[in-house]
């Protein structure tokens, strides 16, 4: 298949091809080990459609503990001492592809004096980085390079790293530290303390990481390496503008060792639209010894 003559629609209308993509979802419990077996750390962005998450938290309804129910009854998360914004000022760098990334800016001691400042959660795009890019049939990377699939360009696909520290209140001793990204695209790696922590796609979808090992008292660093295209880019069919980075919230939450994992809440209303029945099931998840 020449790639010029790929577009979304041809690709997404393939049946063998929607067929295998179907088929992953039910294998992503081994995705991490046949990464690994493999040797593929730190490619699972590029021509690895079976590998978008490593180590990521399986997906759930957002539950945030409060401390009593007469804070979570009022709501707002300043009623939370488990809660802490990763918010604001980051520093950031900007490269025009993966080679030319600074690859050991994830380590605690790395100098980013001379790097930018960005706002998170934003664009990069927005923010002055080259370039917003309108679709609709056609690849974004059309007109700049012409791979194959699941491959992705490699002379022009932007990476931002982003680095910045941050501390955890004592009381979250003895429970579990998560951190959530809310929305990265396309794909991304995270290291916290120069420790790696794992990898993600599906770029709307948000992704949670337990960091509770990688946490040390006082100071921590976070460093986070966004691509603009991976190959899961390949899947993207609809009229938007093609934007970057960490564009919804970052923050921590701390979870006792047993918690609430997941909701799920399910009326069924009978034919008239009179009578309905409320299923409630809750998951509960032991993270403790």
């Amino acid at each position: 298949m020449n790639a010029h003559r790929v577009s979304r629609r041809s690709l997404l209308a393939a049946g063998t091809a929607l067929a295998g993509w179907a088929a992953f979802s039910a294998q992503k419990q081994s995705f991490a080990a046949e990464a690994a077996a493999a040797g593929t750390e730190g490619g699972e962005w590029n021509a690895q459609p079976t590998v978008f998450q490593v180590n990521r938290e399986a997906a759930r309804a957002r539950l945030i503990p409060y401390p009593d129910t007469g804070a979570a009854l009022a709501g707002g998360l300043g009623r939370t001492p488990y809660f802490r914004s990763l918010n604001g000022s980051w520093r950031f760098h900007w490269s025009k592809n993966p080679d030319e990334r600074p690859r050991d800016f994830h380590r605690p001691g790395y100098d980013d004096s001379a790097w930018d400042r960005i706002t998170v959660p934003a664009n990069w795009e927005i923010e002055g980085y080259p370039e917003p890019i309108y679709l609709n049939i056609r690849y974004p990377w059309v007109g700049y390079e012409t791979p194959e699939p699941p491959h992705v360009p490699a002379g022009f696909n932007p990476v931002g790293s982003y680095r910045r520290t941050f501390t955890v209140p004592g009381t979250w001793r003895d429970r579990r530290t998560l951190l959530s990204f809310q929305g990265v695209k396309s794909a991304f790696f995270v290291w916290v303390n120069g420790e790696r922590v794992g990898y993600s796609e599906d770029s709307y979808t948000p992704a949670e990481f337990d960091i509770t090992d990688r946490l040390k008292p006082g100071t921590n660093s976070l460093a986070v390496e966004v691509y603009r295209w991976s190959d899961g880019s390949w899947l993207e069919d609809q009229d938007m503008i093609d934007l970057s980075g960490i564009f919804r919230d970052v923050y921590l939450y701390s979870i006792p060792p047993v918690h609430l994992q997941d909701l799920q809440v399910r009326t069924d209303v009978d034919g008239a639209g009179r009578d309905a029945g409320l299923t409630v099931t809750a998951t509960v998840r032991d993270r403790g010894a």
